[in-house]
């Protein structure tokens, strides 16, 4: 018999590597900004899905996490009397042409049916501030200036979209035979160039918009605080740069008219990767660490599928899901469509498949406690004993952690009687990892599982041999379902960090590090700025005559200070619960009421000096020669360093650093609305008043961020 203690370690040690990371509420924060701005455009979104969408990830020590996008267009939605399912297979579909706007439909498959080319690629043809957006992100980044540090990012594609891969050190073996010509790397670039050129010629920013857009990317470079350190510092900086350059290229905000129809696409190539199986055309890069977005081009479905119709009759009666989440998918949720073949008899042009991503997500999220535990433990069997026995035979694991989220959903509606479900205990966990291993071991004997939503068989397409390799793994775990999570951690530690790279990717990457991917960032910001200056025209005009721009940015600070409202809330009232101890600790000291009343400000170079200059209890000592000398000191002493020399230069000099320093004490709570204030002000003055204004504005930043202990610093 297993040694409970051991068993809860286990378990204990497995569901902290499943616990959520500060990259995965930033990737969260980061889309409710992006669709705050979204919103004034139109019908565009971003969506976080997958297990980071759905809080339940499961990670090595060497994966900084990955996140995947959804990527709706707004330019064009698909009536659910345009889709004609695949027979048998109701989870794939083709969409019928006919009725829809053509505009965005580009060629038709048999005269008939659209592409599902459209769909693998972010195309200017359906996306507009959604494609500049991810354009952006995926911008190689190969060094981080002034860092140790080297980070390599690859693109490629997927079956439903951009895999998008960032490496940490990545080395490439054997770079001797993947030299290339000498004038190669110039045509390739002449020729992206050229079709940029071509895409500039069909765009026109308006004036207002161009003016706006500069002084926005002006305005991000003001919020570089001496705080904001480490390596993302550097590669923000880098990006910055970049901005600011393209923008001086005069890229898409100020091109002379032309056809705006014209909607070609510039493509990228980073990695051509068709053969993955294969090794042959491959080198061997080794890297220390490794994260991952992936990008999913979608397009909204208009009306009611018939498929969710019939869940909601079949769970009518059921415990779960609880009613109210069904009644929310059944009048609330999006449907989408994305480009992805079919397991059988592909149709490679014209396959699309449903997406019930935020239908999944509001599954997840009203998930029983010990379900979620126990999704968490099948995630493990497949990263340690799936992998280890298709390894051991030379095969792909064909089984995917979908799988098995589709068959915890399918338990906990069919055996929501079962008392486990809703508590923690390791019995109850046990219990409930055997009811979900019958239940796929059922499926598995009968080759088939059933979408949770459609009548398709998830199983289709895979072998019958992979099967029964997937049954002996299972009956494996059922003889101990928690000695069996030694596996994960097995496989972990012997986990190699390396990745093979087709020839052309590895040539790719030697290119772009030669000068940092500089030139290619340029050309795909170039390329971004182009889809922006579409996304401002094709958005309606704000009734004041307003630059779009404008609405755009209020909606963004909106969001992002509402969010530090609640932050700041939260850590008030969590802070509370220990200001009593604190002071009993210290009865002739302020500590606690110091860490209640002023976040200590953190610790970088500059910031400890200023934190020298602010007395015991929060208050700038101010008015006194004493003071006037700390002052000098401070300048001086910060002025020794270039981040130091920039950011007293870039508020002001000393008189703008004495302003920032006395009035980080007279934070008040509408701290909030007088920095919103001062950005309206900013977007809205007058040419002539820009500099005054822009002054303030990095003053009123600094003030903000400094005041306030933020982890976005």
């Amino acid at each position: 018999m297993t040694d409970p203690t051991y068993s809860n370690t286990l378990l204990a040690r497995l569901f902290d590597r499943a616990k959520q990371r500060t990259n995965d509420r930033r990737w969260a924060a980061y889309v409710r900004y992006i669709n705050a701005g979204l919103e004034v455009l139109g019908k565009e979104r971003v969506y976080l899905v997958g297990s980071t969408g759905e809080n339940l990830n499961l990670r090595l020590p060497s994966d900084r996490g990955d996140a995947d996008f959804l990527l709706v267009s707004g330019r064009l939605e698909v009536p659910v009397a345009n889709i004609e399912y695949r027979l048998n297979t109701p989870l794939y579909l083709w969409i019928r042409g006919k009725g829809l706007d053509m505009r965005y439909c580009g060629r038709l498959v048999d005269d008939t049916y659209l592409s599902a080319d459209m769909l693998r690629t972010v195309h200017p043809m359906l996306f507009t501030m959604i494609r500049a957006l991810c354009t952006i992100v995926t911008a190689p980044l190969q060094f981080v200036p002034g860092r140790y540090l080297i980070h390599t990012c690859l693109g490629m594609p997927s079956r439903v979209g951009i895999a998008f891969t960032e490496f940490r050190q990545l080395k490439i073996e054997d770079t001797d035979s993947l030299r290339m010509g000498p004038n190669a790397e110039e045509i390739m670039q002449e020729e992206v160039e050229s079709k940029l050129k071509r895409r500039q010629n069909s765009v026109k920013m308006k004036d207002n918009d161009a003016k706006l857009f500069k002084r926005v990317q002006e305005m991000a470079s003001f919020s570089k605080t001496p705080s904001t350190r480490g390596e993302h510092h550097g590669r923000n900086v880098f990006l910055a740069t970049m901005i600011d350059e393209a923008l001086r290229r005069k890229s898409g905000v100020n091109q002379s008219e032309g056809d705006c129809n014209s909607e070609m696409e510039t493509i990228f190539q980073d990695v051509s990767d068709e053969h993955d199986n294969e090794f042959i055309g491959k080198v061997k890069a080794t890297y220390d660490d490794i994260a991952g977005k992936d990008f999913v081009p979608a397009l909204r479905i208009d009306g009611k599928l018939s498929c969710i119709e019939e869940f909601c009759r079949r769970v009518q009666s059921a415990k779960w899901p609880p009613r109210n989440v069904v009644n929310d998918i059944d009048n609330k949720c999006e449907f989408f469509i994305i480009a992805r073949d079919a397991p059988l008899n592909p149709s490679k042009e014209k396959d699309f498949c449903l997406s019930f991503n935020l239908a999944e997500i509001m599954l997840n999220q009203n998930l029983p406690p010990t379900a979620k535990r126990v999704y968490i433990l099948m995630k493990a069997y497949l990263k340690g004993i799936f992998k280890k026995t298709f390894d051991s035979i030379g095969r792909f694991n064909p089984i995917k952690s979908y799988y098995m989220k589709t068959s915890i959903f399918w338990t906990c509606e069919i055996y929501a009687n079962e008392l486990c479900w809703n508590e923690t205990s390791e019995h109850s966990i046990l219990d409930a990892v055997q009811i979900v291993l019958r239940f796929l071991l059922g499926c598995i004997k009968a080759k088939k599982l059933r979408h949770y939503f459609t009548e398709s068989n998830l199983f289709d397409g895979v072998a019958d041999l992979d099967l029964e390799i997937a049954g002996a793994c299972i009956y494996e775990i059922q003889a101990g379902p928690f000695e069996k999570v030694q596996d994960f951690f097995d496989v972990e530690s012997e986990h190699k960090r390396e990745v093979l790279l087709d020839h052309e990717a590895a040539r790719r990457i030697l290119s772009l590090q030669q000068d940092g991917g500089r030139r290619e960032c340029l050309n795909r910001l170039d390329d971004s700025f182009i889809d922006m200056a579409r996304a401002f025209n094709d958005a309606s005009c704000d009734p004041s005559g307003d630059s779009i721009v404008k609405e755009i940015v209020l909606r963004v600070a909106d969001t992002f200070l509402e969010e530090q409202k609640q932050r700041a809330s939260a850590k008030k009232a969590d802070k509370s619960g220990h200001r009593i101890s604190a002071l009993d600790k210290t009865s002739n000291k302020c500590v606690g009421q110091r860490d209640l009343s002023k976040p200590k400000l953190k610790q970088a170079p500059l910031i400890k000096l200023l934190n020298n200059f602010v007395t015991n209890d929060g208050a700038v000592s101010h008015g006194s020669g004493e003071a006037s000398q700390r002052l000098g000191d401070l300048l001086a002493v910060g002025s020794l360093f270039p981040v130091g020399r920039d950011f007293i230069n870039n508020i002001g000099g000393e008189k703008g650093a004495k302003n920032v320093l006395e009035q980080v004490d007279a934070q008040e709570s509408d701290s909030e609305d007088r920095l919103r204030k001062t950005v309206e002000r900013y977007l809205t003055c007058k040419d002539e008043e820009e500099p005054t204004v822009a002054i303030e504005l990095k003053q009123m930043i600094a003030i903000y961020f400094l005041a306030n202990d933020d982890e976005f610093m």
